[in-house]
């Protein structure tokens, strides 16, 4: 192969040439420079980045258990309130009853107390009618003697009786 000197293409390939040994070694440290700073700050950016993504990983775990923490305490406010709940209901169902046992017994009371009221009626009424219609027999059919004693007789069995 003939290198033609004349050719303006070699020329510029040799002052090219020239070109990157002489400025080639301030232009290579300066790109190699540049290219460090930028490895630097997109390293710096990598770490800062990291270290966001772990303080959120660590915030989202201390939240996470903030949260479960919470839920626990809700559900044992809850478990709580409804055994509270059913206690009083209990407490409340055992006081009805009572209160409830305690009203019939006061009208059992009442009923037997009426029933003696009119037992008492019924058995006055009943010996001041039969005293009445003894008296009106004994007037017609016995003698004056005979009806004292009968009366008096009368009037002491009714005594025995009513006591």
């Amino acid at each position: 192969m003939d290198i033609n000197f004349y050719d303006p293409q070699i020329w510029v390939a040799i002052s090219f040439f020239f070109f990157f040994i002489i400025f080639g070694k301030m232009v290579w440290k300066q790109l190699r420079s540049y290219l460090d700073n930028k490895i630097l700050e997109i390293k710096n950016e990598i770490n800062e980045a990291q270290k966001l993504h772990k303080d959120a990983k660590d915030l989202y775990a201390t939240e996470s258990k903030k949260i479960q923490d919470l839920d626990l305490v809700v559900k044992e406010i809850i478990d709580k309130s409804k055994n509270q709940s059913y206690e009083l209901l209990l407490e409340n169902k055992k006081k009805i009853e009572h209160q409830i046992d305690k009203l019939e017994k006061e009208a059992l009371e009442k009923i037997k107390v009426i029933q003696n009221q009119a037992m008492e009626e019924i058995k006055s009424d009943i010996i001041s009618k039969s005293s009445i219609i003894a008296e009106k027999l004994l007037a017609s059919k016995v003698s004056s003697e005979n009806q004292l004693k009968i009366m008096q007789e009368s009037v002491n069995q009714t005594k025995n009786i009513i006591n």
